[in-house]
């Protein structure tokens, strides 16, 4: 019986795994995408493995969790941009505006944004920084002319 008990440990740390990954939210889900929004390193892996094989719609899901978790964690989202073409700065900096809302509810997300990617001092990250910035600019433009972005 001794022999067995490093086979049982094996299994048990198998289904333990198995069980913490199961736990991990669809992606796209509200679920999913709101843990995308708080910006866990698992969570925006997991959101930019997905996006190669996502159709518009979930895509665009996404890149609006990416960019609010952009606002709670620049130091991990920054890094990617431009990385890819589904990751450019207009996907991943600036956040959808939610339909309804008013000015000045769109310019306090945006601003949410702005401070979050302006807080970063990484000079690696200054180029991925100033093209979010220049995103935001235009969204915002857009907001203070009453455009739809």
């Amino acid at each position: 019986m001794i022999a067995r008990r490093p086979v049982l440990a094996g299994i048990a740390l198998a289904v333990l795994v198995a069980g913490c990954a199961a736990k991990q939210p669809e992606v796209t889900s509200k679920e999913g995408l709101a843990w995308i929004a708080q910006g866990s390193p698992e969570a925006i892996a997991a959101a930019v493995n997905a996006l190669p094989r996502s159709n518009a719609a979930r895509a665009e899901r996404l890149h609006d969790a990416l960019a609010h978790a952009m606002q709670s964690a620049p130091d991990r989202v920054l890094p990617l941009v431009g990385t890819a073409d589904t990751l450019s700065a207009r996907n991943v900096c600036v956040p959808m505006l939610a339909e309804g809302a008013t000015p000045k509810e769109q310019k306090d997300d945006l601003a949410r944004s702005r401070k979050a990617i302006e807080s970063v001092t990484d000079p690696a990250l200054a180029k991925a920084k100033e093209a979010c910035l220049a995103e935001l600019v235009q969204v915002e433009t857009a907001v203070d002319r009453g455009e739809e972005e």
